[in-house]
């Protein structure tokens, strides 16, 4: 069946894809690796949130980031980190940073948040 031009002018926009949502997971026996990439801003950082806050009700072990291929990360998305972190180790579980890019050591590095955000490597 062919859409009139009328269909296509009042079709509801696409709702934009939600990159976080796709964000692989890959589980480990000691720690869950969450993949992230790209600019983590206050544009992401609710969705960043949510996805943190569902991996760690679904998951019990330690959380680790694989934060490689992060281009950017402002001060929203690392107080989320934070908030993570805190919420983690009140269940005495831990946040690790793997292969952090270099923005992300060295904003861990400015803030003074290495310790409370550890780079594996």
């Amino acid at each position: 069946m062919q859409r009139s031009r009328t269909d296509e002018r009042t079709a509801a926009p696409a709702a934009p894809e939600d990159t976080m949502s796709q964000t692989p997971v890959v589980s480990t026996s000691t720690a869950d690796v969450i993949v992230l990439d790209g600019d983590l801003d206050i544009a992401r950082a609710v969705e960043l949130a949510e996805h943190l806050d569902r991996s760690m009700e679904e998951r019990s072990g330690d959380l680790m980031l694989e934060s490689a291929a992060v281009s950017f990360i402002d001060a929203c998305a690392l107080g989320v980190l934070v908030d993570a972190a805190n919420r983690l180790a009140l269940s005495g579980r831990t946040l690790r940073m793997l292969s952090a890019s270099p923005c992300v050591r060295r904003i861990l590095e400015i803030t003074e948040l290495a310790s409370l955000l550890p780079t594996a490597r």
